[in-house]
């Protein structure tokens, strides 16, 4: 996604407006040091017209003459000294003439020469996701879940599971506006009988192409709800068909301020109801038995967070809570490649421990987990593990009935 006019005239308005505080600050500085120090404004205003002196003066001198002038650096350096030592003997810190910035490493200009800062950057996420991130905060009071990035050809594309169930019940995505308008219209006709003319694409291109529009691209999010109610929200503005889903069951909500907060949490409780109800009619309830701790198979990508370094150091660590884990439920760590295997079982020690901002800028529960035991990454490997219909290695879920016994069974065997 990327920023429209109208958002980077208003962040770039922002970086005008924090420099223009930083000078107002600096003159307030410099004001109250040379009502102190009547000498240093004495000094700072000859340095002006340093220049011009120091260069008249070594144009009508012989450069090879001893008695020539110091150049114009070694003066300044002379009273760059003077100008700190005065400050220091008068209670002031050395620094306090100098111009601060918010970000020293583009001085609030949001460009590093021609590439854009890191603050810049983040402060793009928090505009093309700011309905988005709150969504996301209101989901995880409302039912323990995080957004979870489970498709690895699609980083960007990030989901709503019911913990206990493991099921669907929000999909978040980059789309563009355009296709989402062609969609709208392709189900209008068809409702009216009628037939769009095909969309015109360049030639050799694909249908992930014929999407690609970053340009106008916006966030959205899929929804289950009642089929009666999807041909209605449809007209409604903020309202699409589905993107990728059945479009009889799901429906797509832009997330750019067109719908409410409070309208899109409504819509996920009642997807997150239709999600838990279908779960249990096809046998999938919680998995919670009083007495017995739950096991969750956990991955971990070293690419993001070295967690063999930091098991090396201590036995108890900070790990993202991307599900409704409960204090003394097990925690078996797969670690991906070039492990691709379970190294760890842990402990949950405490959940909702404080938060953390992940490698897409979304703001994340933490929870604590303590190492109990430590395997040898020849011992279950993913070539294993995969027998057991866990499916893919991405995404926190329950340990099955096959992978719990091909577990204990190894363990078993190992320690012979």
């Amino acid at each position: 996604m990327s920023l429209n006019k109208e958002q980077y005239d208003r962040i770039m308005t922002e970086y005008a407006g924090i420099r223009d505080r930083h000078r107002r600050e600096l003159e307030k500085r410099r004001t109250r040091a040379y009502a102190r120090i009547p000498e240093l404004q004495q000094l700072e205003d000859r340095t002006p017209s340093l220049a011009v002196d120091l260069l008249r003066k070594r144009l009508a001198q012989d450069p090879q003459d001893p008695a020539a002038p110091l150049s114009f650096r070694e003066t300044a350096d002379r009273i760059s000294r003077r100008r700190t030592e005065l400050l220091t003997q008068n209670g002031f810190p050395a620094d306090y003439l100098e111009m601060t910035w918010d970000c020293p490493d583009c001085r609030d200009t949001g460009y590093i020469g021609r590439e854009k800062c890191h603050c810049l950057r983040r402060r793009e996420t928090a505009v093309l996701y700011d309905q988005s991130n709150r969504i996301a905060r209101k989901v995880r009071k409302a039912f323990g879940d995080d957004v979870e990035y489970t498709f690895p050809k699609n980083p960007d594309i990030g989901v709503f599971r019911d913990g206990p169930t493991q099921k669907w019940y929000g999909i978040v995505m980059a789309v563009s506006r355009a296709r989402l308008e062609r969609l709208s219209a392709e189900k209008l006709a068809k409702d009216r009988g009628e037939k769009l003319p095909p969309e015109k694409k360049a030639k050799g291109s694909t249908p992930q192409d014929n999407d690609a529009h970053p340009e106008d691209e916006i966030e959205v999010l899929n929804v289950k709800l009642d089929p009666v109610k999807i041909p209605v929200l449809e007209q409604a503005d903020g309202f699409y068909p589905c993107y990728h889903m059945n479009r009889k069951h799901w429906i797509t909500v832009v997330l750019d301020g067109t719908v409410s907060d409070e309208y899109i949490m409504e819509l996920l409780e009642e997807s997150h109801a239709l999600s838990i109800r279908k779960a249990k009619s096809s046998g999938a309830s919680s998995r919670r038995v009083p007495g017995e701790p739950l096991e969750w198979f956990v991955p971990a990508n070293p690419k993001y967070y070295d967690i063999e370094e930091a098991f090396s150091h201590q036995d108890e660590i900070y790990w993202a809570q991307s599900a409704k884990f409960e204090p003394g439920e097990i925690a078996y760590m797969y670690v991906g490649a070039p492990a691709s295997a379970i190294l760890y079982k842990c402990v949950v020690t405490e959940t909702f421990c404080g938060t953390y901002t992940n490698h897409k800028g979304k703001t994340c529960n933490m929870m604590k987990i303590r190492k109990l035991e430590e395997y040898d990454r020849s011992l279950l490997p993913w070539s294993v593990i995969k027998t057991t219909g866990i499916g893919t290695a991405q995404g926190t879920k329950y340990i099955n009935p096959k992978l719990k016994e091909l577990i204990a069974k190894t363990l078993e065997e190992h320690r012979g």
